[in-house]
């Protein structure tokens, strides 16, 4: 008899990605809707309780029997990761594949936001005395950082915070885990001075009415201005938190490029299927739904995704 801790070992071994409760409670409520089988069908009962239950108990198990795999409770999910001592036989399934590694300066500002974030630039570059353009940059790339919003702040400077890759790429599933994090939080370290805003003159009582009306006019057109640069602000930072779920998302289809290559290599299967992807891009393009973006450009971005996914494909052929 299938028990409810094989299931789980299943879902989670299965799953392409990090797996939350509530998704392999779905799971098993699905399969106990398709069948017929009373055990089956128990389990689709289980609670988020019972399976996070199970799960640390296999986790557990796998501790105990010093597998070369463990069952880990992530930020984004449940998932099965090799254990860091079998990495040099790991690596070699991956030979074009190299640890990208982060520079000095690069993981003190990256300490700096995890331990105080959300933390703005200046704050930053106030506690480690240089600027941290090139660096921030790199954080952003790699996905390790977003920004969080605008501090309400003179000038209203980005706010910048760790992300949910930060997290699973340091095994952690929130950022009170992190090392000392209450005691370092409290720390005192130096802050950016900011200029006091200035105060909006007001008319002077004894003005002509002339006078008066104008300057009205002056304070409604400088109120207007005020609307609008706001406005462009959070439509910059709308477009900030887009442009990093567009590079979260390319990382994510990558990846699972690297599993079509592996596939395909097991298979014998060609490494293209130009038919296939000519009836995807026609997909793509008339879902375009009134978009701004016409089908020339679509195409040029589209090929140039497909370009990177064979590259990456080829690499594992």
């Amino acid at each position: 008899m299938y028990t409810l801790k094989q299931a789980l070992e299943a879902i989670v071994f299965a799953s392409p990605k990090p797996i939350l409760l509530d998704e392999i409670r779905k799971a098993l409520r699905g399969a106990a809707a398709d069948t017929e089988d009373l055990d089956i069908i128990a389990m689709g009962d289980a609670s988020e309780e019972d399976i996070a239950s199970h799960l640390n108990l296999l986790s557990a198990e796998y501790e105990r029997e010093s597998r070369a795999f463990s069952l880990n409770d992530g930020a984004m999910g449940w998932s099965y990761v090799t254990r860091s001592e079998g990495a040099q036989w790991v690596r070699q399934l991956y030979p074009e594949s190299r640890p990208t590694r982060l520079s000095g300066p690069a993981l003190e500002t990256l300490a700096i936001i995890a331990y105080r974030q959300p933390v703005t630039r200046a704050d930053i570059e106030a506690v480690r005395g240089v600027a941290v353009d090139g660096v921030m940059q790199v954080l952003l790339d790699r996905t390790l950082v977003k920004i969080a919003g605008r501090a309400d702040l003179p000038g209203r400077p980005l706010l910048y915070e760790t992300t949910e890759y930060f997290l699973q790429h340091f095994g952690l599933k929130q950022v009170a885990e992190l090392p000392n994090c209450d005691e370092l939080r409290r720390v005192p370290l130096p802050k950016a001075e900011y200029p006091e805003p200035k105060k909006a003159e007001e008319p002077h009582p004894e003005l002509p009415l002339e006078e008066t009306r104008n300057s009205c006019r002056r304070t409604r057109a400088h109120r207007t201005y005020r609307t609008a640069t706001v406005t462009l602000l959070e439509l910059r930072t709308k477009i900030d938190l887009l442009d990093e779920q567009i590079v979260r998302l390319l990382h994510e289809r990558a990846a699972v490029a690297v599993d079509v290559g592996l596939l395909k290599k097991e298979t014998g299967q060609p490494i293209f299927d130009a038919q296939r992807e000519k009836q995807v891009f026609a997909k793509v393009t008339d879902a375009r739904l009134g978009s701004v973006l016409p089908a020339e450009s679509i195409e040029t971005i589209y090929k140039a995704i497909i370009a990177s996914a064979h590259a990456v494909e080829q690499r594992v052929q």
